[in-house]
């Protein structure tokens, strides 16, 4: 994700709308700290419009795939 392939836009965030009921706690436990959250999830508001093409393209988040905890990815 650090290599810049030429096909990506770079798009300021104007506002970042949380869940009104977030909350995030940390849990001590024999394996060490755990980090419990309720309600992640937020709302991004973009500075401009992205601009669709077939290398930037809409996705849907709930596609049947589970999102591992820690791993990096982009949206578009």
């Amino acid at each position: 994700m650090d290599d810049n392939e030429g096909t990506e836009q770079d798009i300021a965030v104007e506002k970042v709308i949380l869940h009104p009921k977030w909350n995030i706690e940390t849990k001590k436990t024999s394996n060490g700290l755990k980090i419990l959250t309720t309600h992640d999830i937020a709302l991004i508001q973009l500075s401009s419009p992205v601009k669709f093409n077939s290398n930037v393209q809409s996705m849907c988040l709930d596609n049947g795939q589970p999102f591992k905890a820690g791993k990096k990815s982009l949206t578009a």
